[in-house]
């Protein structure tokens, strides 16, 4: 009788012996024990990233503690320019905004033209500042999102340029007023949009509904 059970035993292994099975072997354990310890050896190594950041004589600076600290340091400024952002993301939702590929386009071609002009290269100025164009591509569109959300963009007549110029005593090369006056307009267009924005922005956030679960 017992020779049979162990005869029906034998069979079961041949199927596929389990890790507790009497009949595997020892040297078979060792080597899924090492094969196992070697995976995790090998996740730990390349993803020591995740939780050690940088060591100082041995001892570790860990990626909490990194995390932590910015916090303390900016995560006021950080937390109120999210909460701001998930605002407007949700008025232009809510009215159905939408900007196109061709708007950041031209936008992004604009940008870096201006970069162009000023001898560098949009790479750099990114690099330079901690940004990808994948971040700048998402300023584009909240930028542009936001100008929607204004019912009329603010004007600037020549009267006023003309006041401006002369109050701050600003000197013209002798056939240069066109220009001149082009470029004055245009940024106090910039300076009237973004006031504009600003003032937007600052009332719907007051008729936002927002509860800090954390204070900075």
């Amino acid at each position: 009788m017992d020779k049979e059970k162990k005869v029906e035993e034998k069979k079961k292994c041949e199927g596929g012996c389990s890790w507790k099975c009497p009949h595997m072997k020892k040297g078979v354990k060792m080597a899924i024990i090492v094969a196992v310890i070697l995976v995790i050896g090998s996740l730990a190594y390349y993803c020591r990233g995740f939780f050690v950041v940088a060591t100082v004589d041995g001892y570790p600076i860990g990626r909490l503690a990194v995390m932590q600290e910015a916090e303390k340091q900016v995560g006021k400024a950080t937390l109120d320019n999210l909460i701001l952002k998930r605002i407007v993301l949700n008025e232009t939702a809510r009215k159905g905004i939408r900007v196109s590929d061709e708007e950041v386009n031209s936008e992004m071609t604009k940008i870096e033209g201006m970069v162009k002009e000023q001898g560098g290269t949009l790479e750099q100025a990114l690099s330079a500042q901690g940004i990808t164009r994948a971040d700048l591509v998402d300023q584009v569109i909240l930028q542009k999102k936001v100008e929607k959300l204004l019912s009329s963009k603010p004007a600037v007549t020549d009267e006023e340029v003309k006041a401006y110029i002369s109050a701050n005593k600003i000197s013209i090369p002798k056939g240069k007023d066109a220009e001149y006056l082009a470029q004055t307009k245009a940024q106090m267009e910039q300076q009237k949009l973004q006031q504009a924005i600003q003032n937007l922005v600052t009332s719907l956030k007051e008729n936002a509904k927002v509860r800090y679960i954390v204070t900075y």
